[in-house]
């Protein structure tokens, strides 16, 4: 048997909270990632969920080579195991785990080699996976080695042909749609902490909404002038703070300028998209900052000293900090609404790079007809790459956006399908928030929905390229974003 081979799950499942990081929100899930060094197992990453059924999706999302050989360029080591764990006041609970059962132990009477998915209940003892099916509302029996009452099911297969490879099972990728189809609320942006010089070198917090995860960001203990702990001072290793869309696209990320006197490091904000766009999904006025502006992309918060490496707030980012004043800071009455243009850059097939820039535009509006109005004008071959090729255009319309900046909420948004999807032709669409879906909203909204050639509920075609007919299915799930198109969960 090899010394690193068998991962099989742990039985103790508390975890003493003196062990946790105090950096962590009230997450109610935690997906721990594992590597295996010195004959032992050592967490390395953690992701925070609301909900487990978000925290099962990324545990069979994450890509089966990292089990055996990651590339190892993109700082992904490999990984033993992954941990499901349920935080309750004051403790941590390990409710699943993923384990290698390699081809070397297999007996032959015995689980064939491949990775597995184990249960435990709340006390530590094994548990059915039929118990876990009935805890997230979706079933494994369409996997090859399912049985609902043992404790573990087979999630891929581990082959020797030349060499050792890992093949997923048939039902896995089923699997996650079903998780997904029962996640209420999904996450839309996550906030990334990677620090090298940590015991974990990186955790990723989920929030549904920007404002969290914008408070979260500014409210780490490493912008704590008065933290004591050495682990929270910005020594030569800077952390990486990052808060990303859920497709990957970067909001904001934190930026440390090293090429100044080692007395005095300056520390910005640097906003991808737009200040105007930032204060309108997270709800802030950046105003008071020094080289405040709505096409402005860097706000300088502090710096760091070079005696102690302790950060020093400038007064607009101290005051933001400061939950009172965050309440009493808004954007000015007047103008509450605003409009968000997102063009893409086009890129001829001579480059290299197939990644297309975003740039944006934004407006500000005193009512919402107005707002609405302005969304109306909007051309929609702008949104059309193909006319953009055609007429050899720089740039495309690839998502507008109005904001109520005030509330902190999403009203309506147009953007494209690029290809035919089932019930959903390729073509532009309006799509109404129905979260925030009042009277007032849809007696502004409807002359412009009942002028639309084709309608379905609370998701409007504007035009539609084929299949006019189709009947569109109600969709109000996050958008995701690639090259080649959109596409909904």
């Amino acid at each position: 048997m090899l010394q690193r081979s068998l991962q099989m799950p742990i039985t103790s499942t508390h975890f003493d909270l003196l062990m946790i990081s105090d950096m962590e929100p009230n997450a109610n899930y935690i997906l721990e990632l594992h590597t295996y060094r010195d004959n032992e197992n050592v967490p390395i990453e953690r992701r925070y969920f609301d909900t487990i059924h978000e925290a099962m999706i990324s545990l069979l999302g994450i890509p089966l080579n990292r089990y055996l050989s990651p590339d190892l360029s993109l700082g992904e080591p490999e990984l033993s195991r992954v941990l499901v764990l349920e935080k309750t006041p004051g403790s941590e609970y390990q409710i699943a785990s993923t384990f290698i059962l390699p081809i070397e132990d297999v007996l032959n009477d015995g689980p064939s080699a491949g990775l597995y998915l184990h249960h435990n209940d709340d006390r530590g003892a094994e548990d059915s996976i039929g118990s876990l099916e009935n805890r997230i509302g979706a079933s494994f029996y369409q996997f090859r080695h399912y049985d609902h009452d043992m404790p573990m099911v087979q999630l891929a297969r581990l082959v020797y042909d030349d060499s050792q490879k890992i093949i997923a099972d048939h039902a896995l990728e089923p699997m996650i749609e079903q998780l997904q189809n029962s996640v209420q609320v999904p996450w839309q942006y996550e906030l990334r902490i990677l620090d090298t010089d940590a015991a974990i070198s990186v955790h990723r917090f989920h929030h549904a909404g920007m404002p969290a995860a914008f408070d979260q960001l500014i409210g780490l203990k490493y912008f704590d002038s008065a933290a004591s702990d050495p682990k929270y001072r910005w020594e030569t290793e800077t952390p990486d703070l990052m808060i990303s869309e859920r497709s990957g696209v970067p909001i904001v990320t934190v930026s440390v300028d090293s090429k100044t006197s080692e007395d005095h490091r300056p520390v910005s904000l640097l906003v991808i998209g737009g200040l105007a766009r930032l204060e309108a999904i997270a709800g802030v006025n950046l105003s008071t900052f020094a080289g405040y502006g709505h096409d402005g992309f860097e706000l300088p918060i502090g710096s760091i000293r070079g005696t102690d490496h302790v950060f020093t707030p400038v007064p607009a980012f101290a005051a933001l900090q400061d939950p009172k004043s965050l309440q009493q800071v808004q954007l000015p009455e007047n103008a509450p609404f605003t409009l968000s243009l997102e063009y893409r850059e086009l890129k001829s097939l001579e480059q290299k790079d197939a990644v297309t820039a975003a740039t944006f535009k934004t407006y500000t509006f005193a009512d919402l007809k107005d707002a609405v109005a302005a969304l109306r004008k909007i051309d929609l071959e702008s949104f059309d790459v193909t006319h953009a090729v055609k007429w050899s255009k720089k740039e495309y319309l690839h998502q507008a956006t109005l904001y109520h900046s005030t509330e902190r909420y999403e009203v309506a948004s147009m953007f494209s399908v690029l290809r035919d999807q089932p019930h959903v032709p390729a073509g532009t669409y309006l799509k109404i928030n129905p979260d925030h879906l009042s009277t007032d909203t849809l007696h502004v909204l409807h002359p412009f929905v009942k002028d639309l050639p084709h309608q379905g509920a609370l998701l409007f075609m504007a035009k539609s390229a084929a299949a006019q007919a189709q009947e569109l299915r109600r969709t109000v799930g996050p958008r995701h974003f690639s090259e080649g198109g959109s596409r909904r969960i």
